[in-house]
């Protein structure tokens, strides 16, 4: 890439990871484009916001030219925004040196609390499970046929400054939810970026990535450790069967699983800033 020349990172959807991101990639010279529903209300770090129905073309033209692009909007059903606009045109000749697609850990579905790699077999049953897998295969394929730089990335729980359980600790709306040897994997927004980014200087078209913490764990263990943080009392417990929560949220307990993160530790020779969310929480109470 020419020294003198800006790099730009296209960037579908800029919700809460896209906006850390890029607060990492600019102090480093990088601009910035976003697709968006509704551009004029946004004014954030000076990017350029487009309108994703509506100003196509210039978009397109950015498809065309940007050095990176990150796709992280997520599914409606079966139905991905972006493939359904700009399919035709991620097959012409871009200068795109990496594309990544955010996707999820739900693909991999319920293995009983053992672990899960890059190599293991997706048998999502949820429909969120379903979708994410459907989609990210299109993306392959879409990779494959038209040797696109394309990396699918598949993130744990997200957390982080303003996603994390504090706050509802202390109104008191945070209970635990009892599901016997349900295990899942956090992943600190922090170290989410800097994995991106790290993989954005040293691409691996065509792989397939985990993002996950080091540390998988109970429900029940993270929210204790976040009560104790606070030097409040234990939150409710509550079973599962007892607990009222909406389909989306009780499609999270569904799976039981510990993911591994050790393809994306060798490859890019990743240290965590914060391999467990023991670390974490602490950091964000400090916050």
């Amino acid at each position: 890439m020419d020294a003198n020349k800006s790099k730009i990172i296209l960037f579908f959807g800029f919700g809460y990871t896209a906006e850390r991101l890029y607060k990492i990639m600019k102090l480093d010279g990088w601009e910035a484009c976003a697709s968006s529903r509704t551009p004029n209300s946004k004014k954030t770090n000076n990017i350029k916001f487009l309108d994703f129905a509506s100003e196509k073309q210039e978009l397109e033209e950015h498809i065309l030219s940007s050095d990176v692009i990150l796709i992280s909007i997520p599914p409606q059903g079966k139905s991905d925004l972006v493939l359904d606009n700009y399919k035709d045109v991620f097959k012409e000749n871009l200068a795109a040196k990496w594309i990544g697609y955010l996707s999820a850990t739900s693909v991999y579905g319920d293995y009983n609390g053992a672990w899960v790699n890059e190599g293991s077999e997706p048998m999502p049953k949820t429909s969120r499970g379903l979708d994410r897998l459907f989609v990210e295969d299109q993306w392959n394929r879409l990779g494959i046929s038209y040797c696109l730089p394309i990396i699918r990335f598949r993130i744990s729980g997200i957390y982080g400054p303003e996603r994390n359980p504090f706050d509802r600790i202390r109104n008191g709306t945070q209970n635990i939810i009892q599901k016997p040897d349900h295990f899942f994997n956090r992943i600190h927004v922090d170290d989410l970026c800097e994995i991106l980014y790290q993989s954005i200087k040293k691409p691996d078209p065509g792989e397939v990535f985990n993002i996950s913490d080091c540390t998988p764990s109970t429900s029940e263990e993270f929210i204790n450790e976040a009560t104790k943080l606070l030097n409040v009392p234990k939150a409710k417990k509550v079973n599962i069967k007892d607990s009222n929560l909406s389909d989306l949220a009780l499609s999270f307990y569904a799976d039981s699983k510990k993911v591994s993160n050790q393809k994306i530790v060798k490859t890019l020779k990743y240290k965590f800033k914060y391999p467990s969310y023991k670390e974490g929480l602490k950091s964000l109470i400090k916050s």
